[in-house]
């Protein structure tokens, strides 16, 4: 705004557009006897990990020890679950192992209401064996899920001063020398 004749532009205030950081979790879930429970398990027969709570949403991990069903017999299967009555989108890597760590990852992917999302066949039987994944027989998972910062909008507004004329100066003045001099 240009304040006449003074060739002044005031500033009214500003707004800055900004995206928070990303927000990283992790959660650690250690099976124990695993090869028993390759060999063993039925097709469709899952294990699942205690339900977790990260940023306010309830999650948690499936695993299909001998994959979900006959395409998936053989391998192991890994999903991340989303429990809310919500769609999320998150970004999760889960890396297998103790020693010998293998990743596996997804960039954000929306995961609906009480749904998984992950590797139907993350590995055959024989690569786990084969890559030494198991420790003391032990399958280590670690799921890091990342949550997308926000877009938020910071601002800042001045409030603007009453200009005053020189003509309602003047009429102020003269209106104070009245009331002090008690013609009013």
């Amino acid at each position: 705004m240009t304040n006449p004749g003074s060739g002044h532009i005031s500033d009214i205030g500003w707004c800055l557009t900004a995206k928070e950081p990303d927000m990283v979790f992790s959660y650690r879930w250690t099976i124990e006897d695993f090869k028993t429970k390759m060999e063993n398990f039925k097709l469709g027969q899952q294990l699942e990990s205690s339900q977790f709570i990260i940023n306010g949403f309830k999650l948690c991990i499936n695993l299909y020890p001998n994959g979900r069903n006959e395409e998936e017999g053989g391998y192991v299967s890994l999903f991340l679950r989303n429990d809310n009555s919500i769609q999320l989108e998150v970004m999760c890597e889960f890396v297998l192992g103790i020693k010998n760590t293998y990743k596996h990852n997804f960039s954000f992917n929306k995961i609906n209401p009480n749904s998984g999302y992950g590797f139907p066949k993350m590995y055959s039987h024989d690569q786990i064996i084969s890559k030494n994944i198991l420790d003391d027989d032990k399958l280590e998972i670690r799921a890091v899920i990342t949550f997308k910062g926000k877009v938020k909008n910071i601002s800042h507004q001045v409030v603007e001063e009453e200009e005053i004329t020189e003509t309602a100066k003047v009429g102020s003045d003269l209106f104070k020398a009245f009331e002090k001099s008690g013609v009013l």
